[in-house]
């Protein structure tokens, strides 16, 4: 399968949970929120919707030709190429520390080398908001990713004052959680 093809299939963001999409439209809205860092650009499926939905997208692709493909088709994304533990530190500097950013973390795994520097690069920020995608919601279950559990435990020590909400359906296998700094009011969701 080629590019052209891919770009093509038309595939809906967020695996076609439109409740995601609507509770990201809310928090962009209530919150103020202009710009998406995104990690793990893939095919781009995510990173479309939010080059149309937000004013500004940053996304890092640890793999060059995903990084490459993203930025020709998406000219209005800031597409990088790299890890994004060892990245996104830059990207969080040149925040201004009164705008509020949603950070989107696909492939996010709690496992993976970078993950803690990652996320205390984040946590840095005075108000952020967090979607976590691809959370198990089964701690028994065999798929590759980050469980509730291991999510609360590596959140607990970088950032102890959090809140979270699930964007997901009811009983939907991997979810979408939302993560905030406890101090941060969101009513949207």
């Amino acid at each position: 399968m080629d590019w052209a093809e891919i770009k093509d299939m038309n595939i809906a963001p967020f695996e076609g949970e439109a409740r995601v999409a609507d509770a990201l439209l809310a928090l962009r809205d209530e919150l103020g929120i202009k710009h998406v860092v995104e990690t793990g650009t893939g095919f781009g499926f995510d990173s479309q919707w939010f080059v149309e939905h937000f004013d500004k997208l940053t996304s890092i692709e640890i793999q060059r030709n995903f990084q490459r493909r993203a930025s020709i088709l998406m000219p209005k994304g800031n597409f990088i190429c790299g890890d994004a533990g060892e990245r996104m530190a830059s990207i969080v500097e040149a925040v201004p520390r009164d705008e509020i950013v949603l950070f989107f973390l696909n492939g996010f795994r709690t496992d993976r080398p970078g993950v803690e520097r990652e996320l205390r690069a984040i946590c840095r920020l005075r108000q952020f908001v967090v979607v976590v995608n691809c959370v198990k919601s089964d701690e028994t279950s065999r798929l590759p990713g980050t469980t509730m559990t291991s999510l609360r435990q590596l959140l607990d020590d970088i950032c102890p004052l959090w809140k979270s909400v699930s964007l997901s359906e009811e009983g939907a296998a991997m979810r979408r959680v939302l993560i905030y700094p406890a101090g941060l009011t969101i009513n949207s969701v």
